[in-house]
């Protein structure tokens, strides 16, 4: 049986930053990209979201106040750390980068799962917190990691799948915005185990192209 080992590591840019830059540790920090022209919030310490509801995160916001530190953020340099993590990973376990830098999927078998918290924690070492999930498809172990506590493997058994699901609700799909959100709770579709019940074909009718989900 084929496994998967999502790995997200938690505020990656904060974390690389920090190392940079001790005196940044246990600060409001946000690091900030340029995307399209205009400055994002591309991380954020937990003590900066402490002063700023999620909803008023971001650049023109947090730029007016005095107590939070902005980084320029530098992509180039999070890609490099990234890639020394993933040979780092590699040495142990065949592993590939996700889309995002400091996210890996890596590909155990079955022999593995029972020392992957310790060889995840003997790479990071306590340079880099992380949330990692494990499953036999890899959007059920990438959603495993978005519900994995810090520093903690959530390990999704094959019998376990549906009741996982149950517990998701829909917006956890990327393309799932608030509008989307309402019109499928008006559907009756409130889980992501309500909306794999739907079908391939039934799902592809009503939202085409936008439907980017493996079954």
């Amino acid at each position: 049986m084929t496994w998967f080992l999502h790995i997200k590591l938690i505020d990656f840019p904060i974390s690389v930053e920090c190392q940079l830059n001790p005196s940044l540790a246990g600060q409001a920090v946000v690091v900030v990209a340029r995307q399209g022209g205009d400055p994002r919030i591309i991380a954020a310490s937990p003590q900066a979201r402490k002063l700023q509801s999620p909803n008023t995160l971001r650049f023109d916001t947090v730029s007016r106040r005095k107590n939070i530190i902005i980084i320029p953020g530098d992509m180039n340099r999070y890609w490099d750390i990234s890639r020394t993590l993933l040979e780092r990973f590699q040495t142990w376990l065949p592993a590939e980068a996700a889309d995002t830098p400091g996210e890996f999927t890596l590909f155990p078998l079955s022999k593995d799962l029972n020392h992957i918290e310790t060889n995840i924690s003997s790479i990071l070492t306590s340079d880099y917190s992380y949330q990692a999930g494990v499953a036999t498809t890899s959007i059920l172990a990438w959603a495993g990691a978005d519900c994995a506590e810090r520093n903690r493997l959530y390990q999704i058994e094959t019998n376990q799948e549906l009741a996982f699901w149950k517990t998701i609700p829909i917006n956890w799909i990327p393309w799932v915005g608030p509008r989307r959100k309402k019109d499928m709770q008006n559907m009756g579709i409130r889980t992501v185990a309500d909306f794999l019940s739907l079908g391939p074909s039934q799902v592809k009718a009503i939202w085409g192209s936008d439907a980017a989900i493996c079954w």
